[in-house]
């Protein structure tokens, strides 16, 4: 009995598990109090990866339109639309912006990949000249997300 329990919570914890990606050169694992798989490097550069209920369920397309008229609400610049697709196949869209503040120019980058019951988001953002010298590296990352998809 209790060996079947112990079985049942390792299969349980890891149906749970935080999504995460390869961590780019430069980055460290900061283990704060989030349920997310959180990076951040000496300037400040940070990558959340997390997931989220697809709740109401959005397909691909819909949640796009939404995010590209979310950045233009707010004023960001989109920089960058792409698709991006992971190592495992999961198909995804990419959004590179840009946005002024008092403190400088910020780049903020978000992608998200949907399916049935999840969302999984892998976002990143630091001052513009900080990361500039970390996007190809944080893109190449991003296509290494690793998501638990249930029992």
């Amino acid at each position: 009995m209790k060996s079947t329990l112990i079985a049942f919570l390792i299969l349980a914890l890891g149906a749970c598990a935080t999504p995460q990606i390869e961590i780019p050169n430069g980055f460290a694992r900061f283990d704060g109090d989030s349920s997310e798989y959180q990076l951040v490097t000496p300037d400040a550069v940070r990558i959340n990866v997390y997931s989220t209920p697809n709740q109401p369920v959005g397909t691909l397309a819909t949640l796009e339109d939404s995010v590209e008229l979310h950045f233009k609400s707010i004023g960001y610049t989109i920089l960058k639309k792409e698709t991006i697709r992971t190592d495992a196949g999961l198909e995804g869209r990419l959004f590179l912006t840009s946005v002024a503040t008092l403190n400088g120019e910020y780049r903020y980058l978000v992608s998200f990949f949907p399916d049935e019951e999840t969302i999984y988001i892998v976002e990143a953002g630091g001052r513009k000249d900080d990361f500039a010298g970390y996007q190809s590296d944080i893109i190449a990352k991003i296509k290494t997300l690793k998501v638990s998809r249930g029992l």
